[in-house]
């Protein structure tokens, strides 16, 4: 059990550093296309509707890279708690409390994936997630140049739909399991995601394994 939990506790410390670093790159991402659109709006100034679009578009980026942001900190927030329990577990004296303590964090049967492979994992993930931000808003920029500013409009209101339809089915099954479920405040689960990810530019990124279940999974 020492061993498992030591590797907990590792892995756990290495995906909030990824995390933290995750959520600072995506809020320079984003900082760089508010601004490739604040430029276009002053440049625009002759053209009242063009500009209007421009600001609208320049409020929803706003919007939702705050919202990502603090998607992300919520998640970072989570997994600090991870590893104080963790933390805490590991000063437990008695060997079968801390086993039954570590059982409320993670499943006694989860396979715990080698710490290598794990931060080789999570590592190479973040970095296609990134890239993957990085070409889709430069090709938003683009479109912003090119004079396409309502498309991006239209692009990015069809994302927060999407995205407000999601929420609200994720709520819809948060409310059916504890339906069924008693529930157990002591569980808890960790995600391995961040916020640069995802296929679409504004999906939350290295965060999407599911922060809803009841225990760790790595």
């Amino acid at each position: 059990m020492s061993n498992k939990l030591e590797t907990l506790i590792e892995q756990t410390t290495f995906l909030i550093e990824k995390q933290k670093e995750s959520q600072k790159d995506c809020a320079l991402i984003f900082e760089g296309l508010l601004t490739a659109v604040k430029d276009k709006v002053t440049t625009s100034k002759s053209q009242p509707e063009a500009m209007a679009t421009l600001e609208h578009v320049h409020s929803l980026i706003a919007e939702q890279a705050q919202r990502i942001n603090e998607e992300a900190q919520v998640d970072i927030d989570f997994l600090t708690e991870q590893l104080q329990a963790l933390n805490d577990i590991k000063k437990v004296q008695n060997p079968e409390k801390a086993s039954e303590l570590l059982a409320m964090l993670i499943d006694e049967n989860e396979e715990i994936k080698e710490t290598a492979s794990f931060k080789e994992a999570v590592g190479s993930e973040s970095q296609i997630a990134k890239q993957n931000l990085t070409t889709m808003v430069n090709d938003i920029k683009d479109a912003i140049r090119e004079g396409s500013a309502q498309d991006v409009a239209l692009y990015l209101e069809s994302l927060l739909s999407e995205e407000e339809t999601e929420d609200e089915e994720l709520d819809d099954d948060d409310d059916d399991e504890e339906d069924e479920e008693d529930g157990c405040d002591d569980c808890h689960s960790c995600s391995s995601k961040g916020c640069c990810g995802g296929v679409d530019i504004f999906s939350q990124s290295i965060n999407q394994e599911n922060s809803k279940d009841k225990k760790i999974k790595h």
